[in-house]
């Protein structure tokens, strides 16, 4: 009788390993995806039962492309404008808001050649499109790039390392 129901659990058991195994091989087959089928990077992976995919580490954490590159029209007319602000509101009140919610920590001239935006903790945690806005704004009302210089470099509060610059072309996060 034992051996007789043991044939069936062992038949269910493969089934399920077969079936099992073949989400992890569909889980990991980015290729076949359309964007109704996306998943967030950010999704963690049970070491125990699924392997990583090999860029894992080099993922973004906040977008799965770079969508301003891949589609610079889907940002347009989404800047800040002050003018159409409450009356009132000045981007020099934004800006200072911004310093004051760690978005940056200070700006200075590197070696009195190279304008420096030292970002703080916030900057990582607001998304990249108001980071871009943030850092746009910033320079737009510093006038920096109209005194004869043509990048700003961003570094990082933390480890004091550049992250990405700033030209006439728009923000670009290394």
């Amino acid at each position: 009788m034992l051996k007789k129901y043991t044939y069936i659990y062992v038949a269910i058991f493969a089934i399920f390993l077969f079936a099992l195994c073949s989400d992890v091989a569909q889980a990991h087959n980015y290729h076949g995806r359309d964007a109704d089928d996306l998943t967030d990077s950010t999704t963690p992976y049970l070491e125990w039962l699924y392997r990583k995919p090999k860029h894992y580490e080099f993922t973004s954490k906040d977008t799965l492309w770079n969508i301003q590159g891949e589609f610079p029209q889907s940002w347009q007319n989404q800047d800040w404008d002050p003018k159409r602000w409450p009356e009132g509101w000045k981007a020099n009140a934004t800006i200072m808001r911004l310093f004051k919610g760690d978005i940056f920590r200070e700006h200075y001239l590197k070696q009195e050649q190279i304008p420096v935006l030292v970002v703080g903790a916030g900057f990582y945690k607001i998304s990249s499109q108001d980071r871009e806005r943030s850092v746009k704004l910033f320079v737009r009302e510093s006038k920096i790039l109209t005194k004869g210089y043509d990048i700003i470099e961003l570094v990082d509060w933390k480890e004091s390392r550049i992250i990405g610059s700033y030209t006439k072309y728009g923000m670009f996060l290394y």
